[in-house]
């Protein structure tokens, strides 16, 4: 009951129930479990494309998926959140990259050959705010002989604006580096625009949550549209995340957004399906 009061900030006052005990006891067991998962690897990148207006697929997004050792799979709103309040998150987050880094490596003549300019990796704020990130990430590129340009770091503006001057510093060294720079969910944080002219980006994703009611509802779908001119207007790339109908799709287009995200062109897939797809696509 204490720790419940805490988390909801100062001056509250929680009664214990026995839920309490079996919502810590669920966290617990699932903690000893991630903890296993990661030391035997059993999280892996899946591959959501990022497509254009003619449904090419230019780009893709690597997620994390849990699939345990017993044929089951874990949802990623159950473990991730787990992940980043005990710091998990930065060894997970290192072994994703380097199997992101990896999977590139052994295919960028096919992705090349394919069309594929770039594979985005979601960075959490915990992995963003630890001091040895983008030595791990520059590093990592390095032993396994990958241009860095071949990669989007997507950073969400919370993690962001935490710490400006720690990233500033982080993503101007990534910058230089080659990588490239976006924020993802735009639009749902805390950021001010006038840091915008700040940060070296080179993209901004829609947050799905406008994405979903842009069709019938005339408030967010002003919001999508100057999310998307003021993209354009600063040379940014903008991604529209969480595309799920053709109506939505179209209307975006005809606000010339540049590239979609969603479950009417694919959900994430494991990287053998994903190379199978981006090879049907050619042949189409």
């Amino acid at each position: 009951a204490l720790h419940e009061s805490k988390s909801m900030g100062r001056k509250r006052v929680s009664v214990f129930h026995p839920d309490m005990q079996k919502r810590a006891d669920e966290q617990l067991e699932m903690e000893r479990r991630l903890h296993s998962a990661i030391r035997n690897q059993e999280i892996a990148p899946y591959y959501q494309p990022k497509v254009d207006r003619y449904g090419k697929t230019r780009s893709a997004e690597a997620l994390a998926r849990w699939h345990t050792r017993d044929g089951g799979t874990i949802p990623p709103n159950q473990f991730i959140p787990i992940a980043e309040n005990t710091g998990l998150i930065v060894e997970l987050g290192k072994q994703l990259i380097s199997s992101v880094f990896a999977f590139a490596y052994d295919n960028l003549e096919r992705f090349e050959r394919h069309g594929l300019c770039s594979i985005a990796i979601n960075i959490s704020a915990r992995q963003f705010l630890d001091t040895g990130f983008s030595d791990f990430v520059i590093d990592e590129a390095r032993r396994i002989g990958i241009d860095p340009g071949f990669f989007i770091l997507e950073i969400t503006e919370e993690a962001m604006m935490q710490d400006l001057n720690h990233t500033i510093s982080a993503l101007q060294r990534l910058k230089d580096q080659g990588f490239h720079l976006s924020i993802d969910d735009f639009g749902t944080g805390y950021s001010s625009l006038r840091y915008l002219k700040d940060f070296p980006l080179d993209e901004l994703k829609i947050d799905k949550s406008f994405v979903d009611h842009v069709v019938k509802n005339r408030s967010e779908r002003a919001i999508v549209m100057s999310i998307i001119d003021l993209a354009l207007n600063l040379d940014l790339n903008i991604v529209a995340e969480g595309v799920e109908t053709r109506e939505q799709f179209d209307l975006l287009c005809k606000h010339d957004c540049q590239f979609f995200q969603g479950y009417l062109f694919s959900r994430p897939l494991p990287q053998d399906q994903f190379i199978e797809q981006l090879a049907k696509h050619e042949t189409a």
